[in-house]
């Protein structure tokens, strides 16, 4: 899977029609982050590019993501400011294609909306930070309906606490390889929270599955409440996704600081 990356594209400084703000300098972003209104019942408009029109008012979407596509440093009155293209995600439909527009980046702050209860299968991307901390990550795990599986799995590791950064490590190895040591990694117990295999299982029954594949590698009760010092990665689905390459189980490591 891809880093987030990022390219800068300086523009002749052309001024937008009817307007007078300036477009100086262009990035675009190809993993596309997230972000989620900083004060959800705040006036904060979506703009047309020569900003002359309000689209839409993100107070009216308090549920949704906004997925940032490029950003764009404007003139405005010899001062310059940042503003995000961005486009609406909800709940109950993953992409508002008409909901997008420009927005001063100010209204915005990093990472998923964080009503996780009205959320589910949320992608983790290695690098793009979304969930943006452990903390925020495992609030997402007790609240979406989607990841009942992950939390009992979570209950068979009473001691070890979920860590995004070895979440996004089980994705893709070559983001946080080195700061964690001890590594394990069971594909007989991965497999089970393929969510194209075994359909016909329940809930409750992947989970006794993963529970029989972690006692069969030698992973039993006792052994996993004694492992305090390890982190815990994990990401599971209830359905596909449609990312590239993407890896779903769970693992363990010890941070190496």
């Amino acid at each position: 899977m891809l880093a987030t990356m990022t390219i800068a594209v300086n523009t002749n400084q052309t001024k937008a029609s009817a307007s007078s703000y300036q477009i100086i300098k262009t990035k675009y972003y190809s993993h596309a982050p997230k972000f989620h209104a900083k004060n959800k019942t705040q006036n904060a408009y979506l703009w047309n590019k020569t900003h002359t029109k309000k689209l839409h008012n993100i107070k009216n979407y308090p549920n949704s993501i906004w997925t940032l596509t490029k950003s764009e440093i404007v003139r405005h009155n010899g001062k310059d400011a940042v503003y995000y293209y961005v486009t609406a995600a909800s709940p109950n439909k993953r992409y508002h294609t008409p909901v997008n527009g420009r927005i001063w980046r100010g209204y915005l702050t990093k990472g998923y909306n964080q009503n996780y209860a009205v959320w589910n299968n949320l992608f983790v991307i290695p690098g793009n930070h979304d969930f943006v901390s452990d903390t925020d990550y495992a609030n997402y795990i007790q609240k979406s309906p989607s990841q009942a599986l992950t939390r009992k799995v979570l209950a068979m590791f009473p001691n070890s606490k979920v860590s995004i950064d070895l979440s996004e490590n089980l994705v893709d190895s070559k983001y946080y390889s080195n700061a964690f040591t001890d590594t394990i990694s069971l594909p007989s117990v991965n497999t089970y929270f393929d969510p194209t295999k075994y359909t016909n299982l329940s809930t409750n029954q992947r989970a006794a599955a993963i529970e029989q594949a972690l006692n069969d590698a030698g992973y039993t009760q006792a052994k996993r409440d004694a492992m305090s010092n390890y982190k815990i990665g994990i990401y599971y689905c209830t359905r596909l996704v449609d990312v590239d390459e993407v890896e779903f189980g769970l693992q363990l490591a010890i941070p190496a600081n």
